[in-house]
């Protein structure tokens, strides 16, 4: 009996120091299982990171180089526009230096002219309509000789163009602008808007004095869009339109605007073809234009009474 004891306590530490192994495997699983979970923490951690950044915003991220970029923009658009304003400036400064007369001259033209009223102007067209009857191109000799007898037989010798030597200035100056000269022939509605320069009548008369020249020299009741056209030429050649309405843009645009001096009939859009006849107040709605700005009358609202 004691040895079936003993053998039973033998057998039984033997299977103790057995099972020791298995517990200490277990022990180290155990002992490594927090680093494998500080692992997955941080695995995880880092794809939070990305995905935090992945998903930021552009351009909050980036404000100061857009609000830096935004600022220079702005600057360079500054820059630009000044720099353009001052070659309209200095293009219209040229135009006012090259003018054969400044509005203070015109305005002596018509006071020194008081006699020369609108009725006195139809006189002075129809006799020069009847005389170049067959040619309506005359020469500027021969359109003064004729204005100077019609006056005399008017008024008597007295009466005559007062200040004409500004209107001779004007003529050089125009035909020169074309390369011609005083002894080529020009048509009579050319040297009829010279000559209202010197007319003493409010707005709407000396209109309806150029409209009136047109039709005479057509010899018809209409006027068409390439008469007009014509005429505003003719006020631009005489130094009638301001400064400002001859000023456009022009072709080259970048890096700065440049500014040019438009020609005649170019200076206005209408939406017609250029036989459409025009009435007068159509006549008078472009000379008054800001396009074409005639003796600076874009500047009077009022609605004249042609």
């Amino acid at each position: 009996m004691p040895s079936i004891a003993l053998r039973s306590l033998a057998s039984a530490a033997a299977s103790s120091t057995a099972s020791e192994p298995t517990n200490n495997n277990d022990s180290k699983k155990n002992a490594s299982e927090p680093t494998n979970n500080n692992d997955s923490k941080k695995n995880a951690s880092d794809k939070d990171k990305k995905s935090k950044k992945d998903d930021s915003n552009v351009f909050l991220d980036n404000l100061g180089s857009f609000f830096l970029a935004g600022i220079g923009l702005l600057i360079a658009s500054l820059i630009r526009s000044y720099l353009g304003s001052t070659n309209r400036n200095t293009a219209r400064e040229i135009l006012h230096e090259i003018s054969a007369l400044d509005p203070l001259e015109i305005d002596d033209l018509r006071i020194a002219n008081s006699e020369l009223t609108l009725s006195v102007y139809r006189a002075l067209v129809q006799d020069l309509v009847e005389t170049y009857s067959t040619d309506r191109t005359i020469r500027y000799v021969d359109f003064v000789k004729t204005v100077r007898s019609t006056m005399k037989r008017l008024k008597g010798d007295a009466f005559t163009i007062e200040l004409g030597h500004l209107l001779d200035r004007v003529v050089l100056y125009a035909l020169s602008e074309h390369g011609q000269t005083s002894d080529d022939p020009q048509p009579l509605s050319f040297w009829l808007t010279v000559l209202s320069l010197a007319l003493h009548a409010t707005v709407p008369e000396r209109i309806r004095a150029l409209y009136e020249a047109l039709q005479a020299e057509r010899g018809a009741d209409n006027v068409t869009l390439a008469d007009v056209r014509r005429m505003v030429g003719y006020l631009q050649d005489t130094c009638q339109l301001t400064p400002e309405s001859q000023v456009i843009t022009g072709a080259r645009k970048y890096p700065v605007q440049q500014y040019e001096r438009g020609l005649g009939g170019d200076l206005f859009e209408w939406d017609g073809a250029e036989d459409e006849r025009l009435d007068i107040d159509a006549f008078a709605d472009i000379l008054r234009s800001r396009a074409v700005c005639v003796w600076g009358e874009c500047h009077h609202k009022k609605k004249l009474v042609i």
